[in-house]
């Protein structure tokens, strides 16, 4: 009568018994396939042979197929990114004009690419932060491009690009008189003004001086135009003129 097992120890104890009684397992039995009767496997030497080689090797799990159609579910980044607003320093101011530009954002959000447009005609910038020199007069609008995350924002700001760049003034005493008239000469300018500064004094009579204060005498009746022009390192100027209005001499 055959024996009969099941479950793991029916296969461990069949494993035993097929290299024990080897001889006795012929042909016929090792050929013929296992059966069940009321639940119980009955098999041969030959698969217990196979069945206990396969003991304590893990079953392969079926793999999942990937959702697809209706199912499918595509995550992506929600479509948002914080306002965006220039801020210009200066604003104003004569040609060449140097400005610090940067963007002001509700909150910090990494992965935004910048995009700058200076309106002037020059290569675009990128970066959050730039720096960019106007050198004509005129006005300009600045531009700036946040992308990133599924979303852009944009924001414009107005430039003012001024032909001379300070307030300047002369004081002339006196402006009038009777030749020879000795004038005195002195720029009124803002003392903030970082410098240091240059004077060019043109007296309209040929002669020329280089200092802030200076005077000169004009010996021929006749109307002469002053004009002072006073620079500062960057390469911004401003330009002033007076009229000087000096008569024939006295004949007393």
């Amino acid at each position: 009568m055959p024996y009969r097992w099941s479950g793991t120890f029916a296969a461990a104890l069949c494993t035993a018994l097929a290299l024990l009684t080897a001889p006795a397992c012929n042909d016929k039995q090792a050929s013929q396939p296992a059966t069940q009767s009321s639940g119980v496997v009955k098999a041969s030497p030959a698969e217990f042979v196979e069945r206990a080689a396969r003991i304590g090797t893990p079953e392969p799990v079926p793999a999942t197929p990937s959702p697809s159609g209706d199912d499918a579910t595509e995550v992506e980044d929600d479509p948002y990114i914080p306002p965006v607003r220039i801020v210009a320093e200066p604003e104003t101011g004569g040609a060449p004009l140097t400005l610090n530009l940067s963007v002001d954002i509700d909150e910090t959000i990494s992965g935004i690419a910048y995009t700058w447009d200076f309106g002037d005609g020059t290569p675009r910038g990128h970066g959050r932060s730039v720096t960019h020199t106007f050198w004509h007069a005129g006005e300009y609008t600045v531009g700036i491009t946040a992308r990133g995350h599924n979303a852009d924002d944009s924001d414009e700001t107005t430039i003012t690009v001024e032909e001379q760049a300070f307030d300047l003034d002369i004081q002339a005493d006196p402006d009038v008189g009777s030749a020879p008239l000795h004038v005195q000469f002195d720029a009124v300018i803002d003392e903030d003004l970082p410098g240091p500064l240059s004077f060019q004094w043109d007296f309209g009579d040929g002669s020329r001086d280089m200092q802030r204060e200076t005077n000169h005498t004009y010996r021929n009746a006749g109307e002469y135009v002053a004009v002072l022009t006073v620079t500062n390192p960057q390469g911004q100027w401003a330009q002033r003129d007076i009229h000087i209005q000096v008569d024939p001499p006295d004949p007393n």
